[in-house]
């Protein structure tokens, strides 16, 4: 087939079957711009660009260390993710200044945006592949490395910074993924605009969510021994 990308001798074919993001994580400027910078062709549409379908995690992985850019891998496709702006950079460096030092007295570590979420599948040998904005694990067996591709599977805490194209996929789908996982005890989405967090947390076996509105406002994480103020992580 020609116009195809290719990967090694093989024909990595677009997919347009999967069902798309609720509301657009790319703008067309951005689209044009990484596409530009991408060794190889991603179709967009309804502000998703989403690349082409991956017959193993090997591709993936393969795949994923050619690109400028990160790309999510759902269901065999890999989706390119959005660009972020100065506020969410902003918190993000905020949230690992603040977190990161009261792990020291417990055995839990912190990852950053670059360390990715592995879920594996419930039926056969593969696994999604996410990138939160931050977790944190406390099982120090909770490592993987695949060809320079670190991993964890069993975070305590995920955290994601929420921009208006990225709410409801972050409130939807993956909260879904996230909130399967057997050891996490919150996930945290912080809003990039407003002084605004949403915590999912385990109790007793279910979830309860909790709304935390405001710079007086406190994160609370007391199982890990954490507490975050909201003043200070939307300091600029």
């Amino acid at each position: 087939m020609a116009g195809l990308p290719r990967l090694g001798s093989r024909e990595i074919l677009l997919n347009v079957s999967k069902p798309l993001p609720d509301e657009p994580y790319l703008t067309v400027a951005e689209y044009f711009e990484l596409e530009g910078m991408s060794p190889f062709k991603h179709e967009f549409m309804k502000g998703v660009m989403y690349a082409m379908h991956c017959e193993s995690e090997s591709d993936y992985f393969e795949m994923e260390t050619e690109s400028p850019f990160r790309h999510e891998y759902v269901d065999g496709v890999m989706y390119a993710m959005a660009q972020t702006g100065d506020e969410h950079s902003s918190i993000g460096v905020n949230l690992i200044a603040l977190v990161h030092p009261q792990l020291r007295r417990c055995q839990c570590a912190m990852s950053a945006t670059s360390m990715k979420l592995r879920l594996p599948w419930r039926r056969g040998g593969g696994a999604d592949y996410y990138y939160p904005d931050a977790m944190i694990s406390c099982d120090p067996t909770d490592r993987g490395d695949v060809k320079q591709h670190a991993w964890r599977e069993r975070p305590s805490v995920i955290f994601e910074i929420v921009a208006p194209n990225t709410r409801a996929i972050d409130g939807g789908r993956k909260r879904e993924m996230y909130l399967g996982l057997r050891g996490l005890e919150a996930y945290v989405r912080i809003e990039d605009s407003a002084p605004d967090v949403t915590i999912d947390r385990r109790v007793d076996g279910g979830w309860i969510q909790e709304r935390l509105t405001g710079l007086a406002e406190l994160i609370r994480l007391p199982s890990i021994g954490v507490e975050v103020p909201l003043e200070d992580l939307y300091e600029a």
